[in-house]
């Protein structure tokens, strides 16, 4: 999934950066809708609406950082397979 090809080189950073764009501003939105629902509701302007963006932006972090962390395995997994299969080549030549 992150092995660039060299004619749509641009569309797995642009997955990338859409799928941690929509990670970050749901939750937030959400949060702050919700938020301000029950401040609404329950008259109590505005610490639930602080309460909900704050357990918001934790989510975001947490949901970023996990497909963060997603991204490098994968990286650090093709350099892995490049590198192997460069050693591997350059030995059959230097034979």
């Amino acid at each position: 999934m992150v092995a660039f090809e060299t004619r749509n080189w641009w569309r797995t950073p642009l997955q990338i950066f859409s799928e941690i764009t929509g990670l970050i501003v749901v939750p937030i939105v959400a949060a702050l809708y919700l938020g301000k629902w029950l401040d609404k509701k329950y008259n109590s302007e505005p610490w639930l609406t602080v309460i909900t963006v704050c357990i918001g932006i934790t989510m975001a972090v947490i949901f970023v950082y996990r497909i963060a962390y997603k991204y490098i395995r994968e990286i650090e997994k093709e350099a892995r397979k490049v590198k192997y299969h460069n050693d591997h080549s350059s030995r059959d030549t230097s034979s």
